[in-house]
């Protein structure tokens, strides 16, 4: 049995760290908020707020078949979408993996592999197109882009571990549609929208209602409507009516790495997501995402393993390491919700060993305890920051307010999808939690978190039918 003896507070002032009181939450929401308005400004100190272009949102009677493209962080779909018109559909599908070198290559090797899957897809499908009349393709595409219509998409920067070279700055759908020409694919590309847009689109379809949309999981983002003529003012949008409403992209996950002062520095930054933005693709930038989103919370968890295990005399593994525990991102996300959804602590240290390599004579039941803190305490901060961001977007939209009690009134759908919605049941619970220590007792009643699967590819869908029938 490994022998695991150091300072006895070194674990306890770790878990510490990653602890956010109430009154923290609240000064946390109030500057998102503050960069929600700057935003909108159109201060550059601000978040994006990026107009998506897309100004109905839809009520479950759209009708249509449509091609689409949904792109997530190691992956993308193909698929056909047929909308019946009664909040239904059905649809046909292809994944195709992208390896590490699809991802960091060249934006024309990239763009290629996507119009050749297309139209393999559409010969497996039996689909055919013609040049006077090509098959209309909507595109989710959840990366930081500058929109000037529907379609128009011009790639800010990349995320998720994405590098492809010489796209950004670059519009989207011309990358896409000139692969699609070059390889004489008979396949239009009429509309781009963001993957939180997507499921807010695909909620409101499905069931008539959304009043925000949030995406917690490789990587993190909110949308909500704002009033055409606010944005109009604010984006330069001439086109457009000064009526109604457009979903915007809050771009939230960038929040806390603005030029803003009093925007910088807010969140609570430990050493060991110091290292993380150190090493990461793009050191600084997208540094809420990192601190809440399901691609770091392994690595922030690894990073502490490793600084316990460094420790003289150590404070875990008596020392020991792996492969896996010294490589970036060799603990998995996953690992946390296998570690304490387990029953005991003997199921701890054979997920350990299962994944991380370890042996089992090398792991004490203090280590096990360990590990489990660590997890919950990275989990739990990231469930609460979650919670600041969706309070933001709720009270900046006036469903709620800051205070002790929730205003009374109908209830909130806030349609939601990511890894860690979907495979983490405790991260909600303390969503929950957090969103009424902000938004006062009454919210849990209000609030109604949905979660909707494989909304990229509705939501696809939905943009196109849009820029097909109502902006055509």
């Amino acid at each position: 049995m490994p022998t695991t003896t150091s300072n006895p507070n070194v674990v306890d002032e770790i878990i510490k760290s990653f602890q956010l009181p109430d009154d923290s939450l609240t000064v946390i929401t109030q500057k998102i908020l503050e960069a929600f308005k700057l935003g909108t400004d159109g201060n550059p100190n601000g978040l994006a707020m990026t107009p998506t272009f897309v100004t109905s949102v839809p009520n479950g009677t759209e009708k249509g078949t449509f091609l689409t493209l949904d792109f997530e962080s190691a992956a993308f779909r193909v698929s056909q979408v047929k909308l019946d018109g009664k909040r239904n559909l059905s649809s046909a599908d292809k994944i195709v993996d992208l390896s590490a070198q699809d991802k960091t290559g060249e934006a024309t090797a990239f763009f290629d592999l996507v119009a050749d899957s297309v139209r393999g897809f559409l010969a497996e499908n039996g689909i055919q197109g013609s040049t006077s009349n090509p098959l209309p393709l909507g595109v989710t595409f959840g990366f930081p882009v500058q929109k000037t219509g529907i379609k128009n998409a011009k790639l800010a920067a990349w995320t998720k571990g994405f590098s492809v070279q010489n796209a950004v700055g670059k519009d989207v759908s011309t990358l896409l549609q000139d692969a699609l020409d070059r390889k004489k694919i008979p396949v239009k590309c009429v509309s781009v929208v963001n993957d939180t847009a997507a499921i807010f689109l695909a909620q409101s379809y499905l069931s008539g209602g959304c009043v925000l949309a949030a995406i917690f999981g490789v990587g993190t983002n909110g949308a909500f409507p704002e009033e055409i003529a606010k944005i109009k003012k604010l984006h330069n949008t001439p086109s457009l009516s000064t009526t109604g409403k457009m979903i915007l992209n809050t771009e939230w996950g960038a929040f806390d790495n603005q030029a803003s002062i009093s925007n910088r520095n807010v969140l609570p930054r430990t050493p060991y997501d110091n290292k993380l933005h150190r090493e990461s693709l793009r050191p600084g930038f997208q540094s809420f995402e990192k601190m809440v989103s399901w691609m770091y919370l392994g690595e922030i968890a690894r990073n502490i393993f490793v600084f316990l295990i460094d420790q003289s005399p150590p404070a875990l593994f008596g020392g020991k390491s792996t492969p896996a525990l010294n490589a970036q991102f060799g603990f998995d996300s996953y690992y946390l919700t296998l570690v304490e959804q387990a029953n005991s602590l003997t199921d701890i240290k054979a997920v350990l060993v299962e994944h991380l390599g370890l042996k089992s004579e090398d792991i004490s039941d203090a280590d096990a305890s360990i590990v489990r803190a660590v997890s919950i305490a990275v989990t739990t901060r990231s469930a609460r920051l979650a919670a600041c961001a969706v309070a933001a977007g709720l009270v900046y939209r006036g469903h709620l307010a800051l205070g002790p009690r929730a205003p009374a009134g109908p209830k909130l759908p806030v349609a939601v999808y990511g890894e860690l919605m979907l495979l983490y049941p405790q991260f909600q619970t303390r969503l929950h939690e957090a969103l009424t220590a902000i938004t006062g007792k009454g919210t849990q009643e209000r609030v109604d978190f949905i979660q909707v699967k494989d909304g990229g590819a509705l939501g696809a869908a939905l943009s196109a039918f849009e820029a097909t029938t109502i902006q055509k």
